[in-house]
């Protein structure tokens, strides 16, 4: 689907992209699409490939994704911050690019939309059948919820999160799920620090 755009940017940019086409839900649920895009990641920042190795930079690695993309951006930048032998040596994610993270929860968000909460309610159950217990505040959908990783543990040196106010899913009330005021100047001061 993105694969002339993708092509169109880093034609632009100067930089390489890898695209996972990971196996999507409901035919593979959670965590396939995870597992696949961990493993892209890491066979990216093993530079096995002798094209990448000379083209590439695995000190610094971007990850990005949109929609539900976004939201597997964040659960891979989570597991890369599980410590240094989470990615090969040398191998650094410099940032992570969210683009209108599809996130939820159990408890409504200001300005969220009927609809939309209904629509997530009813798709999470499929793409993730074993959340029966957390429901829509299982932390992979819910980065808010009690139990979830703090946002300082993203495995990345810079963040990039957009959304924007009038879309049908709501994605501002998906950023207001993904930080909120506290945690923002905690991992704002996190990311200057660095």
């Amino acid at each position: 689907m993105y694969h002339r755009y993708l092509n169109s940017v880093v034609s632009k940019a100067g930089a390489l992209a890898v695209s996972v086409n990971y196996r999507l839900a409901p035919e593979h649920p959670l965590p396939a699409a995870y597992d696949d895009s961990w493993a892209a990641l890491g066979w990216t920042a093993s530079a096995a490939d002798p094209w990448l190795s000379e083209h590439g930079d695995i000190g610094r690695i971007f990850l990005a994704g949109d929609s539900g993309g976004a939201n597997g951006v964040h659960n891979i930048g989570i597991m890369a911050g599980a410590g240094p032998s989470s990615l090969p040596p040398g191998a650094i994610v410099e940032g992570a690019i969210i683009l209108h993270p599809m996130f939820g929860g159990k408890k409504p968000i200001d300005g969220e939309y009927t609809e939309t909460r209904e629509l997530i309610e009813k798709l999470w159950f499929l793409i993730c059948p074993d959340t029966e217990e957390a429901g829509l505040d299982d932390p992979r959908l819910n980065p808010m919820a009690d139990g979830a990783p703090s946002l300082q543990k993203l495995g990345c040196r810079k963040l990039l999160v957009c959304s924007s106010e009038k879309d049908i899913s709501c994605s501002s009330c998906s950023l207001q799920r993904y930080i909120k005021l506290d945690q923002f100047l905690a991992l704002f001061s996190w990311i200057v620090e660095l």
